[in-house]
């Protein structure tokens, strides 16, 4: 099914899990997920 992502964080400096789903990535990944059309598919991979 479709499924949402919560919030992105960058520049976080813990470790661990911290939260229930958001994602943390570092500033140029931010800057490039800012700048998709909204609606863009976006899939996450570890």
């Amino acid at each position: 099914g479709d499924v949402a992502v919560t919030a992105f964080h960058y520049h976080d400096t813990r470790s661990g899990r911290v939260s229930n789903g958001c994602l943390r990535v570092d500033e140029a990944a931010a800057h490039a997920l800012a700048a998709l059309p909204l609606g863009t598919p976006v899939i996450i991979r570890e």
